[in-house]
């Protein structure tokens, strides 16, 4: 494994150390659309680790399908991921412009479909 990939494993994985803690709070005590974003951005790390393992560059791209797409070049389990509505919380739940809090059940959603990447990438980065 590249020095590189490492790192951004490092960094998604203090993603995913947030999403755990919350879940496993009472639901109004959870920060939900912290959860929501810390899925997303664990996702893309994780992608973007796998990317960086295979020597291809993404740029500053948050969009989980474009990453999905370039993963798919490499190996096409990555098609059979459909996360893209992740992208919605990349940005969005940041800012409280029109935010509305999400429901448990969608930080739940969000938890599982960047556990679903993390699980492929950790399994083609063996």
């Amino acid at each position: 494994m590249k020095d590189i990939t490492g790192k951004w494993i490092q960094k998604a994985d203090e993603d995913m150390k947030v999403v755990e803690h919350e879940l496993k709070l009472e639901e109004a005590e959870c920060a939900k659309g912290a959860v929501c974003f810390h899925a997303q951005q664990a996702a893309e790390k994780y992608l973007k680790a796998f990317l960086a393992d295979k020597g291809k560059a993404t740029g500053k791209t948050h969009d989980i399908a474009v990453l999905l797409k370039l993963c798919a070049e490499y190996d096409a389990a990555f098609d059979k991921i459909e996360a893209a509505e992740l992208n919605f919380y990349a940005v969005q739940v940041r800012y409280p412009d029109d935010f509305v809090e999400p429901a448990f059940k969608e930080a739940e959603n969000c938890a599982a479909k960047a556990k679903e990447i993390i699980n492929l990438v950790k399994n083609k980065l063996k």
